[in-house]
């Protein structure tokens, strides 16, 4: 294969890329006029109050983000983007090292993010499904791993960890298990009134923005209301 083709082949490569990242902001503009959020496509540095907040994503690589959108009702605020960061395929990332030429056992994490700020206090937890790559959470936050006697199904698809166990285990009704146990591989982050909430390496599709946004509401509404 001579080099121009090469070339040639790479430069396709690239300008379908950025094509296909051309139509993802289109579509997700469209989709943020109908939630009645803004829009802002071009890559931005994550704000400081949702960086300040603690979540374990963010300390897994840099800053930036891209299609954030924004918006509140009735004192609750919400936000949609996407973030991503390279990270050793069975492990994690690490902020502040920059990209490395050898890509031999690094991948690139990519997803769609939603941060909810809201009245609801809750205490500080990370639920993350199991079997995944290995994380460091516990033990960076000061978390512990919290079970539910009886509930062998949840217990073995997620991972819980908490701070204050009682706590959280008066949150985590049966109804709210029941409700993650729908919604396979979620990841939710809870620090106070900041909510985060995300699926490892997996970009929603514009379509299906509102049905996630949908889901992280419910989840917070139900634990608003005790059984």
């Amino acid at each position: 294969m001579s080099k121009f083709l090469i070339i040639a082949i790479i430069l396709l490569i690239i300008a379908g890329g950025l094509y296909l990242e051309h139509r993802r902001g289109g579509n997700l503009a469209a989709v943020a006029d109908k939630l009645g959020l803004s829009f802002q496509g071009d890559r931005k540095h994550l704000p400081e109050e949702v960086e300040r907040a603690g979540f374990d994503l963010f300390t897994q690589g840099g800053n930036a983000i891209s299609n954030w959108m924004e918006g509140e009702n009735q004192g609750i605020r919400v936000a949609i983007f996407d973030y991503g960061y390279e990270a050793r395929v069975a492990g994690e990332g690490e902020r502040g090292v920059p990209v490395s030429d050898d890509q031999q056992g690094r991948e690139n994490r990519l997803q769609s993010v939603i941060w909810v700020h809201s009245g609801l206090k809750l205490p500080d937890f990370d639920l993350s499904p199991s079997g995944i790559h290995q994380r460091t959470v516990a033990a960076r936050f000061g978390l512990s791993r919290l079970t539910f006697d009886g509930d062998t199904p949840f217990n073995r698809r997620y991972i819980l960890l908490a701070r204050d166990a009682e706590r959280v285990r008066r949150l985590f009704t049966p109804a709210v298990r029941r409700q993650l146990l729908a919604q396979s591989g979620l990841v939710f982050e809870s620090r106070g009134r900041d909510a985060l909430f995300y699926h490892f390496q997996e970009r929603v599709e514009a379509k299906r923005i509102p049905g996630f946004l949908k889901q992280a509401e419910g989840l917070l509404q139900l634990m608003s209301t005790p059984e």
